[in-house]
Parts: C-alpha cells; structure tokens; sequence
C-alpha cells in the first residue's frame, strides 16, 4: 500500500513539475509551415451597427505559398475570402492592422505585459479616436474545444480611448495549434455602458499541420 501511495506521489510531483516548467517558458513566435489549417466557429452578437466586417459560421485559415488564405464555410460550400478580417488573422498573430497587431506580442510568458497605441474611427463618434491598448499574459489554463483540449496560456486585452466603453478581449493560445485555441471579446465593459455592444467568441474546431 505504502509503494502503491509512493507511487502516485511521484507522479503528482512529476505532473506538476512539468506544469511549472510549461509556466515558465517563453512562447516563442511560430514558424507556418505550407498545408498548415485552422478551422474556427465564430459567433457574434449585440452589434450596435451593420458593416461588411460581420462574422458569423466557420471559417478556415490556412498557410500556403507563404501566406494566409481564408475561407468561409466549410467542405464544397466554403469560398475564399478577398478582404481578411483582422479578427481572424490575429488568431495567427498575423494581423498588420494598428488595433490587432499587437495582440500576439512574441516571445511572451506568464507575467508579461505589453501595451501599444492606435488611432481609429467609431460609428456615432465625430473624428477619429486615439486607443490604448495593453495585454497581459494571466496564466496557463486547460482549455477544452471541439477540436481537443489543450494547455493554453491565458491572455486579456484591454482597449480604451474617449468612447465610453472598454473593449476587452480573452485569448487561449496553444503552443500546440501555434494559434489562438479559444477567444472572447466584450465591446461593451464600463459602469458607462449600457450594455449593448459587440460580442464575439470564437472557438477552434479544427486543426492540421503539415509536419
């Protein structure tokens, strides 16, 4: 009984060991590779005003000729997209766009912090808005999607300028995708607020990798 508890002690030990070694390590910038696939649902909701950057259903990002392609749907039905959503591109780290290209800051760790700066315009506001921007990597979570469960590192992006509200965005991201595993944003956090504003969640349910 006493070799059979030893035993299991050593595992424990050895579990968390390798949690904290995970914990520690930086997170490197990914190398893509041709053949390399993500499918995600995407889900939005409360959106104050109608526009051609709506997300909604499956969407596949994938690698080739040393850029990225996406497509929207899925199987005989999915089409490629002209205009990439810097939404979905920064699932990546690959968005160049002043609001999202920061998201992703490599190599980062747990306790890292970054911030940046934008200027951008929103609908109901006159001109345009200058935008802070900081992200701080939280933790290491486990992390369950249709497309499996992984050991993700948890970020937050906190994003505010003159505009009553605060956009606050939840990114998962796995060492193991080389992608963001699970995200959510909130256009509309602030005693400010009324509530309504821009929800999205986004979820992995698909991956491949050419290795």
């Amino acid at each position: 009984m006493k070799k059979i508890f030893f035993g299991f002690n050593v595992v424990a030990i050895s579990l968390i060991a390798a949690m904290n070694s995970l914990s520690q390590e930086q997170v490197i910038a990914p190398i893509h590779k041709d053949g390399d696939s993500w499918q995600f649902n995407v889900r939005e909701w409360d959106r104050i005003t109608q526009g051609s950057d709506e997300l909604d259903g499956v969407y596949e990002l994938s690698y080739r000729g040393g850029k990225i392609e996406i497509f929207q749907g899925s199987g005989d039905q999915k089409k490629i997209l002209d205009k990439q959503p810097d939404a979905l591109l920064a699932l990546l780290g690959s968005s160049k766009s002043q609001r999202f290209e920061h998201d992703l800051k490599f190599p980062f760790s747990i306790g890292k912090k970054w911030t940046s700066e934008y200027r951008t315009t929103i609908s109901g506001i006159r001109g345009s808005d200058s935008r802070s921007v900081e992200v701080r990597v939280l933790g290491l979570e486990d992390v369950t999607t249709a497309a499996g469960k992984f050991s993700a590192f948890k970020l937050q992006k906190e994003d505010w300028g003159r505009f009553p509200c605060r956009w606050v965005t939840t990114y998962f991201y796995s060492p193991q995708t080389n992608s963001i595993v699970k995200s959510s944003y909130n256009g509309a956090v602030g005693e400010q607020c009324s509530g309504k504003g821009l929800k999205r969640e986004i979820e992995l349910i698909k991956f491949g990798s050419a290795g």
